[in-house]
């Protein structure tokens, strides 16, 4: 029997604040790295990762997105599946259900001037945009105590990035955020890792 190829890219963020020594790893990168030019063998398909790494820069971050889902479509090469992460709450790994457009007011590695016009994500059309997958039953489906969904992703870089990646994903919206804990809780990278096998595979079959 022949397998099906599901692509799926993996983002991470950079560090943030470039100048301060206690923030030169940020662990969404750290595990998106480890997932580099990997395959996922399952019985009926190989999942083929991409990972990229995303400034904690509004203005940059969306121009990367906004270009990359141009490129794909152009070239009829679109990825299955996108699942952004970045770092959140110190003791949970939370999937995030939804992004909202406004009240982006806090300044990431570009400082105060490179803040969205009106703390608006450009072009955005809706007031919040959910994701077509279905992270309740993902959540279930990975069934660990450290593992939930959310509703409010923080109004920040993560959120403002899922908002710009489902906006552009047009009707699709096969993509989803997922919260990391920072490095220095008890969750361990293999904990991690575990996780976001468990998460592609799921949403690969669904």
């Amino acid at each position: 029997m022949e397998r099906k190829t599901v692509r799926v890219l993996l983002t991470g963020f950079e560090p943030f604040g470039k100048t301060k020594k206690q923030y030169n790893m940020n662990r969404s990168w750290e595990i998106a790295k480890m997932f580099k030019g990997r395959t996922i063998q399952a019985l009926n398909m190989v999942v083929v990762i991409d990972v990229i790494l995303l400034p904690v820069e509004y203005d940059p971050a969306f121009k990367i997105l906004t270009s990359l889902y141009d490129e794909k479509e152009k070239i009829g090469e679109m990825y299955d599946y996108i699942i952004h992460m970045g770092e959140g709450n110190p003791s949970k790994i939370k999937v995030e259900h939804l992004a909202r457009s406004e009240t982006y007011v806090s300044p990431g590695n570009g400082g105060a001037k490179d803040l969205p016009l009106n703390g608006k994500v450009p072009n955005s059309f809706e007031k919040s945009i959910s994701s077509n997958c279905n992270i309740s039953e993902m959540v279930k489906h990975i069934h660990l105590e450290y593992v939930e969904s959310s509703w409010n992703a923080g109004l920040y870089l993560c959120e403002f990035v899922y908002y710009t990646s489902l906006m552009s994903a047009n009707n699709s919206r096969r993509t989803i955020f997922i919260h990391l804990p920072p490095y220095g809780c008890e969750i361990t990278d293999d904990d991690i890792v575990d996780v976001l096998n468990k998460a592609v595979l799921f949403l690969a079959n669904n």
